[in-house]
């Protein structure tokens, strides 16, 4: 086989799927952190099923409509960041399908997997290696070498495989974080199952991609002084400003300015990154997407509109961030909207603003549906992180011009972004990631019918400035910081770092009460609010109702939430 039709490569991408399916479970389990919430796998495969039962039941003319579908289906179903990274991996991938054109050469399918790897390192605006991205780089960068050597397909997804299990296996001596766990990167498994099950269609072979790559098995890491690796989600920590803007190529707000400078990507990058760091740049058509750090605001958005104006700017004040010790917490944020014309579309819109929640359990669900003032909950128990499908969903179901949508985990910012720039204009949406499903209910409970969205806002990005506490149960061996932590250890959390890690509860508990208690002194707050999860013993919620009553006279609202990972929230 010298050439792959569009039914071949239609059986390539849902096997492919199916590969992933096949080895979810495991693939969650390559978790380098210390508490088992790993769901790389499960997002994956939820992803890439959304993106086969696109492709499943259409017919197709051509590579390019055959390839833009797929690629479109995996964006809306993208889960979490790894769903987000592979859907951008695939939309790299089937960049290169021309049209009019229904057959795909060697040359050209080296060609996608170069143009793959070009768009998954564009897409991160500071790529680490060790991750998903070294596995399709080196794989993208051994087919190129043997590009002229190649005689049958067969040959080169033979190659791409092993390319891609040796890539694998090389992640933990990039990343000391993971030779430490003993682990491979999870995502980089995942698509090495998605490679190989492409080469089984092709080989007649039944997908069978239970490879067991270099070291599975928990070391002891607790002379590691290394950290964790942190979600790219999470990365918002520093000094200065956190500048985001989405502009039109080329757009003006008044007729007498004068012409915009011909857009060339490469000079934005270069002119932002002497005045910032962490920055990405996404183009698509005539819009670009712009997120860098920078101590000079006004410097960026100088820049930006040498090529055009804005239709959305958001600037975050990191330092004062930081000083509050508030990870996550937004003080400040400045938005403006370029008007982009009536509305053709037919639909009326409700201009009463509504509230979209998203909870992790059933528990949660009821809990926000019977006491709090929320219009809209996605609850993600059964299929994980929620998708962008799922976000766009809900701001329809919602029908309302003014939206206000608060996340609870950190990893689902990214399909929820995505969604709202899908949406259009005609939605004002504003999002706000909480970080902690506790905070999300002091949110929700702030949020008043009465008062303007504005102001709603205004509010409760003050109420979610409050430090939260979270204990779980280690489930391997590990080192956090200086915090050496043993299998079955009981974890303490503090805003999502871990603080503390003991054998018996008391001292955890102890520990996160009188941080949270002791930083919400001067806010006269009486009443400490602590969702119990299912493992929670009821002489040990007794014992924690004891202790902030006798040592600071606080009274103690238990609430169900009916997690599995994590036993306590705890929050004022």
């Amino acid at each position: 086989m010298t050439k792959l039709t569009i039914t071949e490569l239609r059986k390539m991408f849902i096997n492919g799927g199916l590969a992933i399916a096949n080895q979810f479970e495991y693939i969650n389990k390559l978790n380098i952190f210390p508490v088992p919430d790993g769901d790389t796998g499960s997002n994956m495969k939820i992803t890439t099923e959304g993106a086969s039962q696109a492709i499943n039941s259409s017919n197709f003319n051509d590579l390019a409509s055959f390839g833009k579908v797929y690629s479109r289906a995996l964006l809306m179903n993208a889960r979490g960041n790894s769903g987000v990274i592979f859907s951008q991996i695939m939309k790299g991938f089937v960049s290169t399908f021309k049209p009019d054109i229904t057959e795909l050469s060697l040359s050209e399918l080296v060609d996608s997997f170069v143009a793959a790897k070009d768009q998954a390192y564009k897409t991160l605006s500071s790529p680490v290696e060790g991750t998903i991205l070294t596995v399709i780089r080196m794989t993208a960068d051994g087919l190129v070498a043997k590009k002229d050597s190649f005689t049958t397909i067969e040959d080169l997804f033979d190659l791409a495989v092993d390319l891609s299990k040796k890539a694998l296996d090389e992640t933990p001596n990039l990343l000391p974080q993971l030779k430490s766990a003993n682990v491979v990167d999870s995502g980089g498994y995942g698509l090495c199952c998605y490679i190989q099950g492409m080469r089984d269609v092709i080989s007649n072979k039944k997908t069978d991609n239970s490879f067991i790559v270099k070291s599975q098995q928990p070391v002891d890491t607790s002379s590691n002084k290394n950290t964790f690796i942190n979600d790219p989600a999470d990365i918002n920590e520093g000094f200065g400003y956190c500048c985001e803007f989405i502009m039109t190529i080329g757009s003006k707000v008044a007729f007498h300015q004068r012409d915009k400078a011909r857009f060339n990507v490469d000079i934005l990058k270069k002119e932002l990154s002497k005045i910032g760091n962490c920055l990405a740049v996404v183009v698509d058509d005539d819009i670009v997407k712009v997120h860098v750090h920078s101590l000079w605001p006004s410097r960026v958005l100088y820049i930006g509109s040498m090529f055009g104006e804005f239709n959305k700017v958001k600037i975050e004040n990191m330092t004062l961030q930081f000083m509050e010790n508030n990870p996550g917490t937004t003080l400040e944020e400045l938005t403006k909207m370029k008007k982009n014309g009536a509305s053709t579309s037919k639909q009326t819109l409700d201009s009463k603003p509504k509230v979209i929640v998203t909870v992790p359990t059933d528990e949660m669900e009821k809990l926000f549906n019977e006491s709090l003032c929320v219009d809209y909950i996605i609850n993600y128990s059964i299929n994980g992180n929620p998708s962008i499908k799922e976000f766009l969903n809900a701001f329809k179901a919602v029908n309302s011009k003014k939206i206000l949508l608060i996340v609870d985990d950190s990893n689902a910012i990214l399909a929820a972004n995505q969604a709202i720039e899908l949406i259009g204009k005609k939605y004002k949406i504003e999002a706000i990631s909480s970080n902690d499903i506790s905070v999300s209910y002091l949110a929700c409970k702030a949020y008043s019918k009465t008062s303007s969205f504005v102001q709603n806002i205004k509010t409760i990005r003050k109420v979610i400035d409050v430090d939260f506490g979270k204990i779980a149960i280690a489930s391997k061996r590990a080192k956090y910081g200086g915090v050496k932590i043993l299998p079955n250890d009981y974890i303490g959390f503090i805003n999502k770092k871990i603080v503390i890690s003991k054998k018996e509860l008391t001292p955890v508990v102890e520990r996160i009460c009188d941080y949270i208690v002791k930083r919400n002194r001067k806010k006269s707050k009486k009443t400490v609010i602590i969702f119990a999860g299912i493992n929670v013993k009821l002489d040990d919620i007794r014992r924690i109702r004891k202790y902030l009553a006798e040592k600071y006279s606080l009274k103690t609202n238990i609430i169900q939430s009916g997690q599995k990972l994590y036993d306590y929230h705890i929050i004022m």
